[in-house]
């Protein structure tokens, strides 16, 4: 998911620009804190599904995806894009490890699998 949603969003940068009336080089700062923030919050996931559980991660994450598609999609200038790209990434990186989270729980302490 996070790679095709890089790949999207580089595809699209000439047509946001567009929309935007900016250069597509002046969106380097959306593509750059979406990328970030993939890379810090993909590690850190585990942690939050093993701290607040799967479930809650998973269901948090779909509400913050849903508001930062909605802010990416609200803002008027790039540079305002760039925190609503950070908050749809970070969303789009927690369910990444919760899966393996839970896995890794349960062989780990199979009494505890239930």
């Amino acid at each position: 998911m996070e790679s095709l949603d890089t790949t999207i969003l580089n595809t699209a940068v000439p047509a946001i620009a567009h929309a935007l009336a900016v250069a597509p080089l002046s969106m380097k700062a959306v593509l750059s804190s979406y990328t970030l923030s993939l890379a810090v919050f993909i590690p850190v996931s585990g942690w939050i599904a093993d701290r607040f559980g799967t479930r809650r991660v998973f269901s948090s994450a779909i509400a913050l995806f849903t508001l930062g598609s909605l802010l990416c999609g609200s803002r008027a200038t790039s540079a305002s894009s760039s925190p609503a790209a950070s908050c749809r990434a970070s969303a789009d990186s927690l369910p990444v490890s919760a899966p393996v989270s839970g896995g890794t729980r349960i062989l780990a302490h199979p009494e505890r699998a239930s």
